[in-house]
């Protein structure tokens, strides 16, 4: 089953939220490098799917240079009729990129994303660098890793 696009959550798996508001906000680590792989794979098929307002988001990822991977296919569950934990962010993205949910990948850490996707019909990987693979695999994930240098292998098996 080949993988036609990939939905990114943002905060967690894209960006560290800050601790305060008076912190910058950073990428995760090893973030960029990853998205310059996967981007000749994937073109105009990765999102940023997120249940943050889509102007915090689009000003953030435009801070951290990262906004071009995704323009414009930036989604805010704010945006839905349901947020998550619901799957309506992620429907939606699906059916805008135009491609089955069983050919997307997700990229997710938090526990209501992973089963917000999984409820989408996605192919479900983990980020879980700050929490239990275990926890993401009951929680219905497909896959798990620990590090962003990981994702590029891990999403190129598929294809």
């Amino acid at each position: 089953m080949p993988i036609q696009a990939i939905l990114f959550d943002y905060d967690g798996v894209l960006v560290k939220s800050p601790l305060s508001a008076q912190q910058p906000v950073q990428a995760i680590e090893g973030v960029q490098d990853t998205l310059r792989i996967l981007q000749p794979y994937w073109a105009g098929k990765m999102a940023c799917v997120s249940a943050a307002k889509y102007n915090t988001i689009t000003k953030q990822l435009k801070l951290l240079q990262l906004l071009d991977y995704f323009a414009p296919h930036i989604y805010s569950g704010a945006d839905t009729p349901r947020n998550k934990p619901h799957p309506d962010v992620y429907i939606r993205a699906i059916k805008a990129l135009g491609i089955p949910a069983r050919h997307s990948a997700v990229i997710e850490d938090s526990s209501i994303g992973i089963r917000a996707a999984v409820a989408a019909g996605a192919v479900v990987f983990a980020y879980t660098a700050r929490s239990s693979p275990e926890q993401a695999l009951r929680d219905g994930a497909h896959h798990t890793f620990t590090h962003m240098s990981e994702l590029p292998a891990l999403l190129l098996d598929f294809q």
